[in-house]
């Protein structure tokens, strides 16, 4: 197996490694090719994929606040002005 340089590694590609992965490159844009994650699958949420595919739920489903932006109401600023539908949902999360 090939070795990878890299000034910051995440070990597994989860949620919450994605999450990790997220609030870094908010912070510093520049790591973003510095910056490599490991996982067995190859691929983000393969594991979270797998298990919730017997349910059916093929996305994350999260209060408005449960996200990974930085910002606790990002969600709310991308549907405004967006649908008149999401305006109502996102109101009533708040």
């Amino acid at each position: 197996m090939a070795q990878v340089q890299a000034d910051i590694a995440g070990i597994g590609a989860g949620l919450l490694a994605l999450t990790l992965v997220t609030h870094v490159l908010q912070k510093k844009a520049k790591l973003r090719d510095r910056l490599r994650a490991a996982d067995p699958s190859g691929v983000w949420m393969a594991r979270w994929h797998q298990q919730f595919a017997p349910q059916e739920i093929p996305e994350l489903r999260s209060p408005v606040v449960h996200h990974l932006d930085l910002g606790a109401h990002a969600l709310n600023r991308l549907a405004e002005g967006r649908s008149p539908w999401l305006a109502v949902f996102f109101a009533k999360q708040l």
